[in-house]
Protein backbone atom coordinates (compact mmCIF):
# COMPACT_ATOMS: atom_id res chain seq x y z
CA UNK A 1 0.00 0.00 0.00
CA UNK A 2 1.37 3.23 -1.26
CA UNK A 3 0.27 6.57 0.08
CA UNK A 4 1.60 9.92 -1.51
CA UNK A 5 0.48 12.74 1.28
CA UNK A 6 0.09 16.45 0.26
CA UNK A 7 0.14 19.32 3.31
CA UNK A 8 -0.30 22.95 2.42
CA UNK A 9 -2.52 23.78 5.25
CA UNK A 10 0.40 26.02 6.73
CA UNK A 11 3.12 27.66 6.09
CA UNK A 12 5.14 25.19 4.98
CA UNK A 13 4.15 22.72 2.19
CA UNK A 14 5.10 19.23 2.70
CA UNK A 15 5.32 15.98 0.69
CA UNK A 16 5.65 12.34 1.59
CA UNK A 17 5.41 8.88 0.02
CA UNK A 18 5.06 6.06 2.07
CA UNK A 19 5.04 2.16 1.36
CA UNK A 20 3.14 0.41 4.38
CA UNK A 21 4.89 2.03 7.11
CA UNK A 22 8.23 2.50 5.46
CA UNK A 23 9.02 6.47 4.35
CA UNK A 24 9.97 6.39 0.70
CA UNK A 25 10.24 10.04 0.43
CA UNK A 26 9.62 13.66 2.55
CA UNK A 27 10.74 16.96 1.77
CA UNK A 28 9.04 20.20 3.53
CA UNK A 29 10.08 23.36 2.29
CA UNK A 30 8.92 27.38 3.95
CA UNK A 31 10.04 30.24 1.40
CA UNK A 32 8.70 32.67 0.00
CA UNK A 33 6.82 31.24 -2.99
CA UNK A 34 3.40 30.28 -2.35
CA UNK A 35 1.94 26.78 -2.35
CA UNK A 36 0.57 27.09 -5.54
CA UNK A 37 4.27 27.65 -6.96
CA UNK A 38 5.85 24.77 -4.67
CA UNK A 39 3.17 22.35 -4.58
CA UNK A 40 3.55 20.24 -8.10
CA UNK A 41 7.20 20.32 -8.72
CA UNK A 42 7.65 18.94 -5.34
CA UNK A 43 5.15 16.17 -6.35
CA UNK A 44 7.20 15.32 -9.83
CA UNK A 45 10.42 15.13 -7.49
CA UNK A 46 8.54 13.14 -4.79
CA UNK A 47 7.43 10.56 -7.50
CA UNK A 48 10.80 10.83 -8.91
CA UNK A 49 13.30 10.28 -5.52
CA UNK A 50 11.09 7.57 -4.66
CA UNK A 51 11.53 5.56 -7.55
CA UNK A 52 8.23 4.76 -7.72
CA UNK A 53 5.45 5.83 -10.97
CA UNK A 54 2.54 8.07 -10.17
CA UNK A 55 0.22 5.34 -11.23
CA UNK A 56 1.60 3.01 -8.29
CA UNK A 57 0.40 5.07 -5.38
CA UNK A 58 -2.54 3.38 -4.09
CA UNK A 59 -3.59 6.18 -2.40
CA UNK A 60 -3.44 10.54 -2.39
CA UNK A 61 -4.27 12.40 0.93
CA UNK A 62 -4.32 15.83 1.75
CA UNK A 63 -4.42 17.95 4.97
CA UNK A 64 -8.10 18.98 5.32
CA UNK A 65 -7.41 21.57 8.22
CA UNK A 66 -7.86 23.34 10.21
CA UNK A 67 -5.40 26.00 8.80
CA UNK A 68 -4.84 28.39 6.00
CA UNK A 69 -8.19 28.84 4.32
CA UNK A 70 -5.76 29.55 1.05
CA UNK A 71 -3.60 26.20 1.90
CA UNK A 72 -6.34 23.98 2.65
CA UNK A 73 -7.76 24.65 -0.94
CA UNK A 74 -4.81 24.50 -3.05
CA UNK A 75 -3.89 21.22 -0.92
CA UNK A 76 -7.40 19.51 -1.76
CA UNK A 77 -7.64 20.63 -5.18
CA UNK A 78 -4.02 19.55 -6.02
CA UNK A 79 -4.94 15.64 -4.27
CA UNK A 80 -8.40 16.06 -6.18
CA UNK A 81 -6.75 15.91 -9.30
CA UNK A 82 -4.35 13.71 -8.65
CA UNK A 83 -6.60 10.97 -7.71
CA UNK A 84 -9.01 11.54 -10.64
CA UNK A 85 -6.20 11.64 -13.00
CA UNK A 86 -4.70 7.89 -11.33
CA UNK A 87 -8.38 6.83 -10.65
CA UNK A 88 -7.37 6.43 -7.23
CA UNK A 89 -9.03 7.18 -4.42
CA UNK A 90 -8.13 9.81 -1.79
CA UNK A 91 -8.26 10.61 2.35
CA UNK A 92 -8.39 13.19 4.18
CA UNK A 93 -6.07 13.94 7.05
CA UNK A 94 -7.08 16.02 10.45
CA UNK A 95 -4.69 18.74 10.81
CA UNK A 96 -4.67 19.10 14.74
CA UNK A 97 -4.29 15.49 14.55
CA UNK A 98 -1.40 15.14 12.35
CA UNK A 99 0.28 17.72 14.82
CA UNK A 100 -0.23 15.68 17.63
CA UNK A 101 1.26 12.57 15.80
CA UNK A 102 4.48 14.10 15.62
CA UNK A 103 4.94 13.86 19.29
CA UNK A 104 3.47 10.52 20.67
CA UNK A 105 3.24 8.60 22.28
CA UNK A 106 3.93 10.83 25.29
CA UNK A 107 2.20 10.61 28.83
CA UNK A 108 0.96 14.12 29.01
CA UNK A 109 -2.05 15.98 27.51
CA UNK A 110 -1.08 16.81 24.00
CA UNK A 111 -2.19 19.99 23.03
CA UNK A 112 -1.97 20.76 19.32
CA UNK A 113 -2.68 24.37 18.50
CA UNK A 114 -2.28 26.29 15.50
CA UNK A 115 -2.74 29.96 15.17
CA UNK A 116 -6.32 30.95 13.59
CA UNK A 117 -5.95 35.08 13.97
CA UNK A 118 -8.25 37.06 15.40
CA UNK A 119 -7.22 36.30 18.56
CA UNK A 120 -8.09 32.37 18.50
CA UNK A 121 -6.78 29.12 17.69
CA UNK A 122 -7.39 26.22 16.09
CA UNK A 123 -7.12 23.33 19.38
CA UNK A 124 -7.44 20.07 20.22
CA UNK A 125 -6.22 17.77 23.23
CA UNK A 126 -5.33 14.42 23.23
CA UNK A 127 -4.74 11.96 26.39
CA UNK A 128 -3.43 8.13 25.86
CA UNK A 129 -4.17 8.37 22.03
CA UNK A 130 -7.75 9.81 22.68
CA UNK A 131 -9.23 12.74 21.77
CA UNK A 132 -10.38 14.65 25.10
CA UNK A 133 -11.44 17.89 24.08
CA UNK A 134 -12.87 18.24 20.64
CA UNK A 135 -11.44 20.50 17.62
CA UNK A 136 -12.79 24.07 17.53
CA UNK A 137 -11.45 27.02 17.14
CA UNK A 138 -11.38 29.02 20.04
CA UNK A 139 -10.27 31.78 21.68
CA UNK A 140 -6.91 30.76 23.91
CA UNK A 141 -7.78 31.51 27.54
CA UNK A 142 -11.42 29.22 26.77
CA UNK A 143 -9.30 26.38 25.79
CA UNK A 144 -6.75 26.36 28.30
CA UNK A 145 -9.63 27.05 31.24
CA UNK A 146 -10.78 23.52 30.10
CA UNK A 147 -7.69 22.06 30.10
CA UNK A 148 -7.21 23.42 33.89
CA UNK A 149 -9.95 20.81 34.65
CA UNK A 150 -7.58 17.54 33.51
CA UNK A 151 -5.37 16.02 36.07
CA UNK A 152 -1.86 15.71 34.81
CA UNK A 153 1.00 17.94 32.47
CA UNK A 154 0.06 19.40 29.03
CA UNK A 155 2.33 19.32 26.34
CA UNK A 156 1.17 21.84 23.63
CA UNK A 157 3.09 21.67 20.24
CA UNK A 158 2.38 23.97 16.76
CA UNK A 159 3.02 27.55 15.75
CA UNK A 160 -0.22 28.42 18.06
CA UNK A 161 2.14 26.79 21.29
CA UNK A 162 4.91 28.77 19.95
CA UNK A 163 3.37 32.39 19.68
CA UNK A 164 1.41 31.95 22.47
CA UNK A 165 3.26 30.16 25.01
CA UNK A 166 3.19 32.79 28.06
CA UNK A 167 -0.22 33.26 27.77
CA UNK A 168 -0.02 29.24 28.67
CA UNK A 169 1.89 29.52 30.97
CA UNK A 170 0.56 32.36 32.50
CA UNK A 171 -2.18 29.96 32.91
CA UNK A 172 -1.37 26.81 32.97
CA UNK A 173 1.98 27.60 35.27
CA UNK A 174 4.21 24.56 35.85
CA UNK A 175 1.49 22.06 34.36
CA UNK A 176 2.49 23.46 30.79
CA UNK A 177 5.12 21.66 28.71
CA UNK A 178 6.36 22.42 25.06
CA UNK A 179 7.42 20.27 22.44
CA UNK A 180 10.85 21.01 20.74
CA UNK A 181 10.78 23.49 18.11
CA UNK A 182 11.27 21.48 14.70
CA UNK A 183 8.05 19.61 16.39
CA UNK A 184 6.00 22.75 15.73
CA UNK A 185 5.95 22.20 11.81
CA UNK A 186 3.64 19.79 10.90
CA UNK A 187 5.10 17.23 8.44
CA UNK A 188 3.46 15.30 5.74
CA UNK A 189 4.97 11.90 6.82
CA UNK A 190 2.77 12.61 9.68
CA UNK A 191 -0.57 12.97 8.18
CA UNK A 192 0.89 9.82 5.81
CA UNK A 193 1.06 7.62 8.64
CA UNK A 194 -2.77 8.47 9.98
CA UNK A 195 -4.03 8.10 5.85
CA UNK A 196 -2.50 4.66 6.30
CA UNK A 197 -4.08 3.85 9.41
CA UNK A 198 -7.45 4.98 8.38
CA UNK A 199 -6.73 3.92 4.59
CA UNK A 200 -10.47 1.78 5.27
CA UNK A 201 -11.95 5.35 4.51
CA UNK A 202 -10.48 6.23 1.28
CA UNK A 203 -13.38 7.34 -1.30
CA UNK A 204 -14.02 8.92 -4.20
CA UNK A 205 -12.21 12.67 -5.11
CA UNK A 206 -15.51 14.38 -5.35
CA UNK A 207 -15.90 13.47 -1.36
CA UNK A 208 -12.67 15.00 -0.46
CA UNK A 209 -13.34 18.32 1.35
CA UNK A 210 -11.79 21.30 3.38
CA UNK A 211 -11.89 21.15 6.95
CA UNK A 212 -12.41 25.06 8.06
CA UNK A 213 -14.00 24.71 11.44
CA UNK A 214 -14.74 28.80 10.85
CA UNK A 215 -16.23 30.78 7.99
CA UNK A 216 -13.66 32.48 5.84
CA UNK A 217 -12.83 36.12 6.88
CA UNK A 218 -14.81 37.47 3.67
CA UNK A 219 -18.26 35.27 4.64
CA UNK A 220 -17.76 36.29 8.48
CA UNK A 221 -17.42 40.18 7.55
CA UNK A 222 -20.88 39.75 4.79
CA UNK A 223 -23.01 37.84 8.04
CA UNK A 224 -21.62 40.93 10.55
CA UNK A 225 -23.00 43.38 7.76
CA UNK A 226 -25.80 41.94 6.99
CA UNK A 227 -27.17 41.72 10.87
Amino acid sequence: MRVLCIDTSGPTCSVAIMQEEALLYEATVLNKRTHSVNLMPMVDEAISKSGCELSSIDIFAAVVGPGSFTGIRIGVSAVKGLSFGANKPCIGVNALEAIAYGVMPSNKIICPLRDARNKQVYAAAFQNGEQVIEQQAVVLSDFLHRLNAFNGDCLFVGDGALINKQEIIGELKEKAHFAPPHLNILRASSATYIALKNKENAHDPKQLIPLYLRLPQAERMRLEKNK
